[in-house]
């Protein structure tokens, strides 16, 4: 692996540790677990919308907080303003979260920490970015999403052998064969995706030492989970990021990927309608829910009703928006029927109120940035050319996912996004010092 410009160079702090296996292994390990059972891994149905349960990442991540003492996080405090404006927001989401909770409600404070998690990981992420144990953490990354592949790959194959079908209408159904699933429906083919992708991105820079067939091999299992779980937004990201990375590794394939991209487009125009028939009539539901894109109020066209809808609340009290309680809870009448905009800009200003949700942008307009400056810098792309391929899955999250739906504010999908925010503070300060 190409040696980044270190900030510190104690060998103790830098040397692997327990910690970096521990956090490569279980963030995009995608296992739940229920609080209320001793911890134990979840078995809710999909439809029992009363039981509650938590990735494995978020009971972990109060340990990796503590990483906000080490004095390699501490540093890049000194290059420039955005960890302040992270900070400013984090503080506001407590506070009002906090007084939303003793006025309104108790669960106000559980979504305000919500609203941080990606955050909480960023001390953790920086103390090891660019040193030995950034390099063990990758390599547990990788065992993580092979076991998480493992894990809903082998629920899908015996639930198709044993049932002769997926049961939940052309769908895994969530915990029938293997415990610990949640969330399958969206959140969990959004970490599957980004999970995915961000070993695709160390794949291409050379950064991970694997086999193309071992790869594909991967990359093909991924893709049948993410069919299995039905869920459009995991499946278009995963392929859009791929396509991406492909063309950002190779100039020559850009070419081929437009013209190949214009015949397949061409071909599926004219055969448009009769696709969508054959998807319709299908017990496949990933092919239903394609088929449905065209019909009036769809999924995604539903979003700009429940646009509409959320952004009542912000119009009731720009200031505060709905104090970080969902949109619609009885506090704000009858009339809202939204529980989220899904999406996440938009929810920013109807949970956080109108200095949360400016700061929110603010930081999202900073990432979007920084991730392009991250494709574009060819002073570093050379020696550093995985922080140009995470630029390209951050620009897709940002502009795809959080449009979408609200990923940023999901425990299950937190870390990886609290990842590809550390990659671009640390890219920033590799570029300061390549300018002294």
């Amino acid at each position: 692996m190409n040696q980044a410009i270190p900030i510190q160079r104690s060998a103790a702090a830098t040397r692997p540790r327990y910690a970096d296996r521990i956090a490569g292994f279980f963030i995009p390990l995608c296992l739940f677990v229920e609080p209320a059972n001793f911890f134990m891994l979840t078995t809710a149905d999909f439809y029992e919308v009363d039981r509650f349960a938590v990735p494995i990442s978020l009971v972990l991540s109060p340990f990796f907080l503590l990483f906000i003492f080490n004095s390699r996080f501490q540093q890049y405090f000194r290059g420039g303003m955005f960890l302040f404006l992270v900070v400013i927001f984090c503080l506001y989401c407590l506070v009002m979260g906090s007084l939303n909770a003793i006025m309104r409600s108790p669960d106000a404070i559980l979504f305000a920490y919500q609203w941080i998690m990606p955050f909480v990981w960023l001390p953790y992420f920086l103390t090891i970015m660019g040193t030995e144990r950034f390099k063990t953490f990758m390599r547990w990354f990788l065992i993580g999403v092979i076991a998480n592949i493992g894990w809903y790959g082998a629920s899908t194959i015996i639930e198709f052998v044993a049932y002769g079908g997926l049961g939940d209408a052309g769908r895994l159904s969530q915990n029938r064969i293997l415990p610990g699933q949640y969330q399958i429906a969206v959140y969990v083919p959004t970490a599957i995706s980004f999970g995915m992708s961000l070993l695709n991105a160390l794949f291409f820079s050379k950064e991970l030492k694997v086999s193309r067939k071992f790869m594909l091999i991967i990359n093909g299992a991924a893709l049948i989970v993410l069919l299995a779980l039905a869920s459009r937004e995991g499946l278009l990201t995963y392929l859009l990021s791929t396509i991406l990375l492909f063309a950002a590794r190779s100039p020559y394939l850009k070419a081929a990927l437009f013209f190949g991209g214009f015949i397949a487009g061409a071909l599926l125009i004219i055969n448009l309608n009769a696709i969508f028939e054959t998807f319709a009539a299908s017990d496949f539901r990933m092919l239903n829910k394609i088929a449905s894109l065209q019909n009036e109020g769809a999924q995604f066209g539903g979003r700009d009703f429940m646009i509409r809808e959320a952004i009542k609340v912000f119009f009731w009290d720009p200031l505060f928006g709905s104090g970080f309680l969902p949109p619609n809870v009885s506090v704000f009448g009858d009339g809202i029927l939204a529980p989220s905009a899904h999406n996440m800009y938009v929810d920013a200003f109807v949970w956080c109120g109108l200095f949360g949700g400016l700061a929110f942008l603010a930081i999202s307009v900073r990432l979007l940035f920084g991730s392009v400056m991250m494709i574009v810098s060819q002073r570093l792309k050379e020696d550093h050319l995985y922080l140009s391929l995470f630029g390209v899955v951050l620009m897709v999250f940002l502009v795809v996912s959080n449009n979408l739906n609200v990923p940023m504010r999901q425990p299950i999908i937190s870390p990886l996004i609290g990842l590809m925010i550390a990659a671009v503070i640390y890219h920033s300060m590799l570029r300061r010092k390549a300018r002294r």
